[in-house]
């Protein structure tokens, strides 16, 4: 084996290596076709231009929701609602795909895996607009694939805003009653809440149903505690004291009430600004720049290992 790697010529070798690289890839794997869109998730209140170097700064706390989308559309749950939304099988796994190419069912093969090669998105750092890509072997493959990731990301919106704008409705309900009641709640004992509601199968339901019962415990300590009126503390004028309750109810009201139309208009803070089209052209597959990689990574893999075999026989003499 020494023998044939220090007599073997190595730019023949590595322009071996480099030729067969072109042909596998030219020959075994399947075109495909890529198709974009641009979308936009920033608030209309955020400042399109920094004009200073803080203003820099702290603009970039409107990219957080870009970023939280990009995650969610990376993840394992959002690989799994593309699975049960599309055909798998006519999108990455029929006759006409190469075999190196198709998605196969193994167990050291997940199909999140597999789609996190034709699923790319990229985040503008200037705009903070988000670039969807997604590659398929049919044109309208790859646009219904599109497609299909920003309905995603319209549903994964409107899921968040609502359960959040329902969280804090179900907070501010509470507040509001105690406002109502006793201002201080100098008889009511929060304990932590610390077990896990039953019959609970997702994150989002488990923050649903911990709200619900955060509801409940208002109500029922509101119904069964005595009452204690906060005249007879003498802590406060009674005048004051009606006026105070009176204005802090009607801010938690109209807090709920302006949470309650932000949760039904969360579809409105995505913009398109790019749409998705389908594909003329198919995606060129660089033979020529990774052929050239595979013939210099090989040349200097095979230089290394002449190197390391004359350095052993000179030790070894």
């Amino acid at each position: 084996m020494k023998n044939l790697i220090l007599k073997i010529s190595i730019f023949r070798l590595s322009l071996l290596v480099a030729l067969v690289t072109a042909l596998f890839m030219n020959f075994f794997l399947s075109p495909q076709y890529k198709s974009q869109s641009i979308i936009d998730v920033s608030s209309d209140d955020a400042p399109l231009v920094a004009t200073s170097i803080v203003s820099s700064f702290m603009s970039q706390g409107g990219s957080t929701l870009s970023f939280q989308i990009k995650s969610f559309l990376e993840s394992k749950e959002a690989s799994k609602i593309i699975e049960n939304k599309i055909d798998i099988d006519g999108f990455f796994a029929s006759e006409d795909i190469s075999f190196f190419s198709k998605y196969k069912k193994r167990k050291n093969n997940s199909f999140h895996e597999y789609l996190s090669n034709k699923v790319k998105i990229t985040i503008d750092s200037d705009s903070q607009a988000i670039f969807l890509e997604t590659f398929a072997f049919k044109p309208n493959d790859a646009l219904l694939l599109n497609l299909e990731i920003v309905n995603m990301t319209v549903n994964y919106l409107n899921r968040t805003a609502r359960l959040t704008s329902f969280n804090s409705k179900t907070n501010k309900v509470c507040d509001l009653y105690f406002i109502n009641s006793d201002v201080l709640n100098s008889e009511i004992t929060f304990l932590e809440d610390s077990e896990l509601p039953g019959k609970v199968d997702s994150a989002n339901e488990l923050l649903l149903t911990k709200a619900l019962n955060f509801k409940e415990f208002c109500l029922d300590n509101l119904e069964t505690r005595s009452e204690t009126p906060l005249q007879d503390t003498n802590l406060f004028p009674s005048f004051e004291l009606r006026s105070i309750n009176a204005d802090a109810s009607k801010k938690v009201l109209t807090e709920i009430y302006e949470e309650s139309l932000d949760s039904f208009a969360s579809s409105n803070n995505i913009k398109i600004i790019a749409e998705p089209i389908v594909p003329e052209n198919q995606e060129n597959k660089n033979i020529f720049l990774i052929s050239l990689l595979a013939f210099l990574s090989s040349f200097v893999v095979l230089i290394g290992i002449r190197i390391l075999i004359r350095l052993n026989e000179e030790f070894s003499a």
